[in-house]
Formats: structure tokens, C-alpha cells, sequence
């Protein structure tokens, strides 16, 4: 079965689509192409679609096509120019469970605050006013967060992912392709860091692309490595051979001006594609630099940066967290993992 999604906005398919959606999915695998028309990807409106467990299991065993059509989408207009942020959190943490099992992982406590409160209070001290969390799983848990954050200055909406169970983060960042603006940053939701990495991202050029890397001695398989012109990417992915991997990208960036146009407009794109729903945002980065979008790379020097994927990684963190936060002494160390609960929702704190 090849399933089309597309972007219209008006009210009056959505009946229609639900009936034949669900049709589809209780008849199981079909040769047949079927265009389906929705209201909006995101958002309560196909909370029912994830309820289908024969579409999500025939999805995951590649007996289903999701293809992304964005014919009929409105043009891109972008909102008003204001710093915003965009953080990527739909993921459900496999390589942390069972701590995970109940809690996303950017609600794990390190230190004084979760994972996602750290994030908000760093990005807020650099001047963003305006941050969107693209969820998925736990998704009342995230909203509680959300809401409960109150930072001065800081306005925090959260969006939903449906696709988040089989999906990877490209499809998240299309999810807020309407909050992007003018200026936003993009961040991954367990990246724990030094207050002063966002600021790299601030300051000239006005317009453009931003990478944040950083060199090691060393690189996993797991890092997104790149590969540079001096300044200027060349080549972004995991799977970069050691001969042409100069640092590794830590998973934050700021599109403005023209690089914020320019995103958008791979993005769509790269949603089309049969190998969406398996790709990263960062391959729309390297659609970018294909086409000769200059692509600036700063490098963060010796500031820590962690993405916590692992429960070692974050019984380093909680271990070392004063280089993590200058203002605080080590609160949980690494042999605290005994579970918390915050807003009503159990969570694994290791």
C-alpha cells in the first residue's frame, strides 16, 4: 500500500480520509495507491491514526510506503522575525530503557533540573523568546513540562510527531516547519551542555547557515561526523571514513535569512523521498551544501557537550556536573538511579 499524506488545510476531508484510512489499515497490505487528503499532519486530529496497530506494525515491517506530498501546501510565509527555537524530542530513548519506558528521556533529571528545563534555561540567557518542542512519546508527560517550565521571557508551545515510533528526525523538523520564522535554532532533545555554546551560534552573518562541531581524537560510529573546507561544509553524515573526518557536529544550528528560505524549501523536499521517514534532518544540511547553500561550522573548543543515549552517558554527566553547571555542585551522582516522580509521571533517573 502506498499512502500519500498532503498538506491541504481545509476542514472538510478529514471524515472522509479517517473512514478510508482506517479501511485501509484493517484490510492490511495493499498494491493499491491510495491519495488521502488530511487537514494537518500534526496535532489531535489523526491521534487516531497511531491507535491503528496493523498499519503501525505493517509500517515497521516496510509493508506500507509513507510518502509525504506537499502539492498543495501553502507557500511558505515565514513568522515574524523573532529568535525562535526548535527542539527535536519525539524519540522514545531505546538505549536508556528501562528507564525510559515511562519517561522521555529529555525529562530525566540532571542536577537542579530535567534534561529539557536545562535546555530552555540556556537557550532563554542567550535571548530566545519563543521555543517549540516537537513530541511524540510521553507526550502528556512533555506538555506537563512544558507548561510548568515559567521562564521569563520564554514562551514554550509543544507540537505533536505521530510518526515518532518509525520515524527518525527529519520528519520532526517538518512537523514544525510552520514555527520555523526567519531565525530559529535546531537542537536535539538530550543534549546536555556548557551555558556557553548557544552564543556561538549568535553574531554575524545574519543570514545563512550555522553548525556547531567539535574536534576530537577520537571518533564512535555513532558520531555525526563532518568534513570541511575550512570553515565550510563538505560532507555531513555517520559514516564518514576517518580520512575525511575532521570533527563531529553536536547537533545544534541556526538557519536565518536566506539559510532559513533555503531549509524550507529542501525540506519539503526530502519528505517526498521513499527514505523519509528513515532519514535525519541533518541530510537535508547535506542537501544544503549539494547545492551550494554555504554551510559555516563553528567550533565549540573544549566545552562539554553530551547527547545522553546511554545509561552511562548519564552517569557521566551526573558525575561531572559541574562542568556542566558552573553554579552548581555535583546534585546526583552516579550511583543515584532510583526513580522519581514529576507531574504524576514515573521516570528512571539513570
Amino acid at each position: 500500500m502506498v499512502l500519500e499524506l498532503d498538506g491541504i488545510r481545509s476542514e472538510s476531508p478529514v471524515l472522509a480520509a479517517r473512514r478510508e484510512l482506517f479501511s485501509a489499515c484493517q484490510n492490511g497490505p495493499m498494491s493499491l495507491t491510495r491519495r488521502t487528503f488530511i487537514s494537518t499532519l500534526v496535532g489531535a486530529d489523526i491521534s487516531w491514526f497511531l491507535a491503528c496497530n496493523r498499519f503501525l506494525y505493517n509500517l515497521r515491517n516496510r509493508q506500507v510506503i509513507v510518502r509525504f506530498s506537499t502539492e498543495n501546501t501553502p507557500p511558505y510565509r515565514p513568522r515574524q522575525n523573532v529568535l525562535n527555537a526548535l527542539i527535536l524530542a519525539a524519540g522514545q530513548g531505546r538505549r536508556l530503557w528501562p528507564y525510559t519506558s515511562e519517561c522521555p528521556k529529555c525529562l530525566l533529571v540532571v542536577g537542579p533540573h530535567t534534561i529539557l528545563k536545562h535546555q530552555l534555561l540556556r537557550l532563554a540567557a542567550v535571548g530566545v523568546t519563543r521555543v517549540t518542542i516537537v513530541a511524540g512519546y510521553g507526550l502528556d508527560a512533555m506538555r506537563e513540562e512544558a507548561s510548568g517550565a515559567q521562564i521569563r521571557g520564554l514562551s514554550v508551545q509543544v507540537i505533536y510527531n505521530p510518526f515518532y515510533a518509525v520515524a527518525d528526525n527529519l520528519i520532526s523538523l517538518w512537523a514544525a516547519r510552520a514555527e520555523m520564522g526567519t531565525d530559529f535554532l535546531v537542537l536535539n532533545g538530550d543534549n546536555v551542555f556548557h551555558p556557553d555554546i548557544p552564543r556561538f551560534l549568535l553574531g554575524p552573518p545574519a543570514s545563512g547557515c550555522r553548525l556547531l562541531i567539535q574536534r576530537q581524537s577520537h571518533y564512535s560510529d555513532d558520531d555525526m561526523k563532518v568534513c570541511l573546507d575550512e570553515d565550510r561544509l563538505l560532507q555531513i553524515g555517520k559514516d564518514l571514513p576517518p580520512r575525511q573526518t575532521h570533527a563531529t557536529s553536536i547537533g545544534m544550528m541556526r538557519f536565518s535569512g536566506t539559510g532559513a528560505a533555503a531549509l524550507h524549501q529542501v525540506l519539503e523536499e526530502a519528505v517526498r523521498g521513499d527514505e523519509a521517514l528513515g532519514s535525519f534532518y541533518l541530510d537535508c544540511v547535506q542537501r544544503l551544501a549539494d547545492a551550494g547553500t554555504k554551510v559555516c561550522c563553528h567550533d565549540v573548543g573544549s566545552l562539554p557537550c553530551v547527547d545522553i543515549d546511554t545509561p552511562q552517558d548519564l552517569q557521566s554527566v551526573r558525575s561531572s556536573l559541574q562542568i556542566f553547571e558552573p553554579d552548581f555542585g555535583t546534585d546526583f551522582g552516579p550511583d543515584t538511579i532510583e526513580p522519581a516522580t514529576l507531574g504524576g509521571t514515573m521516570q528512571g533517573l539513570a
